[in-house]
């Protein structure tokens, strides 16, 4: 007897390997017989708690895949008990570090300088962090990042280490100073000069880093290298600072520069007796500052002030000098003039347009006098500047003055006029009119008091012609333009477009098919062809189907509905037809329509006969339709091919007119008329294979079976009607409308089953009765026609 497991156990509960490394897990399984042990290796599975760092195989051959952990688990399904089983851990570790590289293993630094040191590690993988540590930290020292600050003369090992490697960099600290001192501690300068402070440290030996700052960088700025450069009037304080700490500073004053040149404002001057002047000047440079002294050579004759000021004394020329020094000087030529007797402008009158400027002229007499003349305006229409310019403000009128210093005066009348258009501006750029119609077009002028008569015109007055106050009328269809103009140069246009309006429209097709849930297009054409009407889809049942406005039409469910293009007044329609599922058009040719979910038709192609199979869903049939009701054919059901007895085969007419009806079936037939839809059948033949066949009419379509010879319905058994609105009509006087007639000679002399049920309403034409069968001996049975839903009369 084999025993069953009862423990396993691994050699090794833990294992460490590379990545890509691997290994055998060896086990030991009690009882230890060789029929157990064969038992359970047939049993054994192995798995890992992290196949992305170990895997296993099942055989127990581990991998390291990456670095991680991962608890290798065996278990026996051989088992005495459940959870036999046995774990190692597995762990795929990084390797040690072997070596550290330094980006530097000697440098000299002076004291308060910095060094980063990096460090790398090999291998890369390694799972080690860099550790630094200094040997002399009062000459350097080192952060935990690797930073090195030097902080006074000697020498210290930088040692970096990961693991048991480590790698040394030897640090030289320069003596550092005691003291440092600059060259001047007291500078002036003047704006925009430079100068480079020295800096010597003491003693002689030692070295540092320096480091430069100005108290006032608006003043004085300093660079790096002790080069000072002087921005503006002020004083500032350099400082330098060595590394350790020390020291040393310079005051710097900086001063305006010496003018270069003087210019006077005027060159020459004219005063009457007893006028005042003050001269103004300018320095080359323009910071430039310094002292001016003013003289006149002839002080008689016109006297200057310490601060410029010229006072006009007698008839006579004098020259003002400015002077700054030797060679820095300036003059101006100053006439006095005796006071005029009078004062003429050489325009008494003048038209401005409004925004516009001119210069009043004047003359004295006599021609060699002078006074000072002051300018005056009587409106605010008009404004007068100090030199005799005026400025058209507002449209009206104004009176202008020159008076003299003596009293003496002239005047100059002023008209404003309305300005010239800049541009004109049409509210309406483009726009479509109606033939008939009109447009007002309305204009804005910059500025908008501008003087001037907008005329306008048309390009083409077979379009659109415009009156005088911009009114359009629309005459024909076609684009004219529309211009509204000021001047040559100042107009402005407006597009007109007459637009070519439909006079009728036509969808390109009368009646269309479409299965629920597909679509089709429908095209509308407009007369004329270029007419601009849009054109819009109407559904008369969305429900059944909907249009979007581009004449896609989708079939939602069984049914009928018009879909109108309408373009303005006028209107097209399309009657679309929904069928649940496959549809055939019976004016094509020949239908057969099988069990099994098969169908065929004839038709003739390009002059040859021949048949297209399609198949269909049981239970939405197959749709009879018909697109031209001058041509029909043949319908038959269930001939000419094998089925499965009882099976439901489907027909729904869709509005057709069939030549006869032929029913050749064991299966259960269905005929079905759609709702809202007429159809006519030239006589139905119903030959019932077995009890497992029937024919059921139903449908809330119209529907009329008619027949020249026999029975509308030609039926031996097995007939329900439910049909909600049947006609059913033999021109014969001796056979049943809905049934059978028999001779001497047949031997099968009953109808049975023949129902009309509650629901249906039937209209009987003809024949001797309206159901049943005609002849000797002959038998009906299970004929049930619920009250109310047969009505029946004879021919004539």
């Amino acid at each position: 007897m084999v025993e069953a497991v009862q423990s396993i156990a691994l050699e090794d509960s833990r294992i460490s390997l590379a990545p890509g490394g691997s290994a055998k897990l060896n086990w030991k399984i009690l009882p230890s017989d060789p029929y157990t042990e064969a038992l359970a290796l047939e049993d054994l599975t192995f798995s890992s708690s992290n196949p992305s760092a170990v895997t296993v195989d099942e055989e127990g051959n581990v991998k390291g895949i990456a670095y991680g952990t991962a608890v290798i688990t065996v278990r026996s399904a051989n088992g005495a008990a459940n959870g036999i089983q046995a774990a190692c851990t597995v762990t795929v570790a990084r390797p040690g570090v072997t070596g550290i590289r330094l980006n530097k293993t000697k440098a000299t630094l002076d004291a308060g300088d910095t060094l980063q040191l990096t460090g790398t590690i090999s291998p890369g993988d390694a799972d080690e962090a860099l550790t630094w540590s200094s040997s002399n930290a009062s000459v350097a020292s080192v952060s935990s990042s690797g930073k090195v600050t030097a902080k006074g003369s000697g020498t210290a090992r930088i040692t970096a280490k990961a693991g048991s490697a480590t790698a040394v960099c030897t640090v030289t600290v320069r003596k550092a100073p005691e003291s440092v001192k600059l060259g001047n501690s007291k500078v002036t300068m003047t704006e925009g000069a430079a100068k480079t402070l020295k800096a010597t440290l003491s003693p002689s030996g030692s070295r540092t880093s320096l480091t430069w700052k100005s108290s006032n960088t608006k003043v004085a700025q300093v660079s790096d290298s002790g080069r000072v450069t002087a921005k503006a009037k002020g004083t500032a304080t350099i400082t330098v600072t060595t590394g350790n700490g020390k020291k040393a500073t310079c005051k710097v004053t900086v001063k305006a520069p010496s003018p270069k040149s003087i210019k006077l404002a005027s060159k020459t001057l004219k005063l009457e007796i007893g006028g005042k002047k003050r001269l103004t000047y300018t320095f080359s440079p323009e910071n430039a500052q310094g002292k001016v002294t003013w003289k006149s050579s002839k002080p008689s004759v016109a006297s200057v002030n310490s601060k410029g000021q010229i006072t006009a004394k007698r008839v006579g020329k004098t020259t003002i000098t400015a002077r700054v020094s030797s060679k820095v000087t300036a003059r101006c030529t100053v006439t006095v003039a005796k006071k005029p007797s009078s004062i003429k402008l050489k325009k008494t009158s003048l038209t401005l347009k409004r925004g516009s400027t001119a210069k009043l002229s004047y003359s004295f007499s006599p021609s060699n006098s002078y006074a000072t003349v002051k300018w005056s305006s009587s409106s605010k229409a008009v404004t007068v500047k100090s030199d005799g310019t005026i400025a058209a403000k507002a449209i009206g009128r104004a009176k202008i003055t020159a008076r003299t210093s003596n009293g003496k005066k002239a005047s100059c009348t002023v008209k404003v006029t309305a300005p010239d258009a800049k541009s004109i501006k049409l509210k309406t750029t483009s726009a479509t009119v109606e033939k008939g119609g009109t447009l007002k077009l309305s204009y804005a002028l910059n500025p908008s008091d501008a003087a001037g008569k907008v005329k306008w015109s048309t390009s083409n007055k077979k379009v659109a012609i415009v009156n005088s106050k911009g009114q359009v009328t629309a005459k024909a269809s076609g684009t004219a333009t529309i211009t509204a103009k000021i001047s040559s140069k100042v107009s402005a246009k407006c597009k007109i477009t007459v637009p070519v309006r439909a006079t009728g429209i036509a969808v390109t097709d009368s009646i269309r098919f479409v299965s629920a849930g597909e679509t089709i297009n429908l095209t509308a054409k407009l007369t004329p062809s270029n007419a601009v009407d849009k054109v819009t889809w109407i559904s008369s049942n969305s429900s059944v189907a909907s249009v979007d406005g581009n004449g896609k039409v989708t079939g939602k469910k069984a049914g009928i509905a018009e879909i109108r293009a309408v373009a303005g007044k006028y209107e097209a329609a399309c009657t679309v037809q929904v069928t649940e599922g496959l549809w055939l058009d019976i004016s094509e040719g020949v239908i057969s329509v099988y069990g099994g979910n098969r169908v065929s038709q004839g038709a003739t192609r390009n002059g040859v006969y021949g048949f297209e199979y399609y198949t269909y869903d049981t239970d939405t049939g197959v749709t009879i339709v018909q697109s031209n009701k001058d041509k029909s054919y043949n319908l038959d059901i269930g001939q000419h091919m094998d089925t499965t007895d009882g099976e439901k085969i489907r027909v729904i007419l869709g509005g057709a007119k069939i030549d006869w009806l032929s029913i050749w079936s064991n299966d259960k037939v269905i005929l079905e008329a759609m709702e809202g839809t007429e159809n006519t059948i030239h006589g139905i033949g119903y030959s019932c294979q077995d009890d497992a066949s029937s024919l059921t009419i139903t449908g809330e379509g119209a529907l009329s079976i008619q027949n020249e010879t026999g029975p509308a319905i030609a039926v031996s058994k097995n007939l329900t009607i439910t049909a909600g609105n049947l006609t059913v009509q033999t021109a014969s006087d001796t056979c049943p409308v809905i049934g059978r007639s028999v001779t001497s000679t047949t031997k099968d002399r009953t109808i049975e089953n023949i129902k009309v049920l509650s629901g249906a309403k039937v209209t009987a034409v003809g024949g001797c009765k309206a159901v049943g069968i005609a002849g000797e001996d002959t038998t009906e049975k299970g004929i049930f026609i619920a009250p109310g839903t047969l009505s029946y009369r004879k021919n004539g």
